[in-house]
C-alpha cells in the first residue's frame, strides 16, 4: 500500500500551456509527451494534471486562500513504494522554485507541509 504522506498537489496559477513549457525548460524528458497529455510520469512520480473547475481569476489573486482558485492542479503519485518522504519533499520545493521563478504562483498542499520550511 502506498505511503499517503508521500503524495502531493500542486496548485498553480497558469494554464497548462504555461505548466507545460516551464516543465520542459527544466525537464527535457517531457519534450516527447503529446501537446494535450494529462498524465505522465517525472522523478518516479505519476502525475495528473487537472483544470480546476473552480478556477476564478479574480478570487486567485485576492482571496486569503487563493490557490484554491489557482487554473490548474497538479497531483503527483509515487510511483515507488520506496519513495521517501525526503524525495517527494525535495520535489515538490524544486517544483516550487521552478514555478515562482518563472512567476507564476504556486501552492504545495500536502500531509507533510508542516515539514516544509517557506
Amino acid at each position: 500500500m502506498w505511503n499517503i504522506s508521500n503524495t502531493f498537489r500542486l496548485a498553480v496559477n497558469a494554464n497548462k500551456n504555461r505548466i507545460r513549457n516551464i516543465l520542459m525548460k527544466r525537464y527535457r524528458e517531457l519534450s516527447e509527451l503529446p501537446v494535450n497529455s494529462k498524465r505522465f510520469i517525472l522523478n518516479n512520480n505519476n502525475i495528473e494534471l487537472n483544470y480546476n473547475e473552480d478556477f476564478d481569476k479574480a478570487m486567485s489573486i485576492s482571496e486569503e486562500d487563493a490557490y484554491l482558485y489557482y487554473e490548474y492542479n497538479m497531483d503527483f503519485y509515487p510511483k515507488e513504494k520506496e519513495l521517501s518522504l525526503e524525495v517527494q519533499i525535495a520535489f515538490a520545493k524544486e517544483l516550487a522554485e521552478i514555478f515562482r521563478g518563472s512567476g507564476v504562483e504556486v501552492e504545495i498542499i500536502s500531509e507533510f507541509e508542516h515539514l516544509l520550511d517557506d
